[in-house]
């Protein structure tokens, strides 16, 4: 009987660097003789990335509606995405990945690194658009939607807001959460940070604010910490 493999993300704000850490877990993992994956919390298949388009063509739209206030507002209204919406629709995207590209690959023994979960959404939309209505009531529509499908750990990156801002700055592509105020990013990241505190067990928060190689470190302390038959191989002795 196969063993169920691990499923882990990795959270924090635009610029963290969840994408880059999510692989290098993958690839430390494998140097264990363990099967394992990064993957994209979010977008898998033709579908979900047509739906993602089409989520951050909304943030945009909305965005540039706040900025043009002398405009009649009534035109447009009904042609944008409620932020309740919106974040229902993110919670799909996340359950279609899981149930699609996650658990197909957790039930054969693979262990699973995504770049973002439910976290994201709840931090984004409740926490960074001030929804407090959605942070009130997250945890139902989690327990709807997602029951099991929870990640067995979570590492959540922190860092100065300016930081991850110089970071966004230097990617090649940039997206409509990208161009978020600061203040924004300051709600997104300690809307993270409430969600760690009443999930001690399952979050580990993680400092991001120096070298890659120290957070690296910082990362293997708390994945060996959680799962410390990593340090063991086939004979019982540590590894070197």
């Amino acid at each position: 009987m196969t063993i169920r493999g691990k499923f882990i993300s990795i959270e924090g704000i635009d610029g963290a660097g969840k994408t880059t850490f999510a692989q290098f877990l993958a690839d430390t993992l494998q140097t264990h003789g363990i099967k394992s994956k990064a993957v994209s919390g979010t977008i898998h298949t033709d579908f979900s990335k047509n739906l993602v388009k089409l989520l951050l063509t909304e943030e945009e739209r909305k965005e540039k509606k706040r900025k043009e206030k002398k405009r009649k507002e009534k035109k447009r209204k009904e042609h944008i995405l409620s932020a309740d919406v919106t974040a229902i629709l993110f919670s799909a995207l996340h359950l279609q990945t899981y149930q699609t590209r996650i658990k197909p690959l957790l039930d054969k023994g693979v262990w699973v690194i995504a770049d973002r979960f439910f976290d994201s959404t709840l931090a984004h939309h409740g926490y960074g658009n001030n929804n407090n209505t959605l942070i009130k009531n997250f945890f139902h529509l989690q327990q709807f939607a997602f029951q099991n499908a929870s990640p067995d750990l979570t590492f959540l990156l922190t860092l100065p807001i300016l930081c991850a801002q110089t970071r966004i700055k230097e990617r090649k592509e940039s997206n409509a959460f990208d161009k978020k105020s600061l203040s924004y990013f300051k709600r997104v990241q300690n809307g993270f940070l409430n969600i760690a505190k009443q999930e001690t067990n399952r979050i580990k928060v993680v400092s991001n604010n120096s070298s890659i190689e120290n957070t690296k470190k910082k990362l293997l302390k708390q994945l060996y910490l959680n799962y410390p038959q990593l340090l063991l191989n086939q004979n019982g002795k540590e590894n070197s």
